[in-house]
């Protein structure tokens, strides 16, 4: 992860992608560990509890061997606990085949 997600809304950066080029579609879960203090993204406008990337296949989709960003901006719960830690979950790598 790069940069901290503060609860001041802060944006921390960080990457996901394949080490081998996939036979089929390949869909990773990524879940923020605790809503309250943040939430992720892809485009650095829409922010949510989770989302699925997948890797497709398909000629001009996302490639494997190319990093994808996701956001992850610090959310104020308006609690007096100043910062707490929280933790970005990857669930296993999903393939069709």
């Amino acid at each position: 992860m790069s940069g901290d997600a503060h609860e001041t809304e802060d944006i921390a950066t960080f990457t996901i992608r394949l080490t081998q080029d996939p036979t089929d579609d390949v869909t990773i879960k990524v879940i923020s560990s605790d809503t309250g203090k943040g939430l992720i993204s892809t485009d650095n406008v829409t922010f949510s509890s989770q989302i699925s990337l997948t890797f497709n296949t398909t000629l001009g989709a996302k490639p494997w061997n190319v990093d994808q960003i996701f956001f992850v901006r610090g959310q104020d719960d308006s609690d007096t606990d100043r910062n707490q830690s929280m933790s970005i979950i990857l669930g296993p790598a999903r393939c069709l085949e």
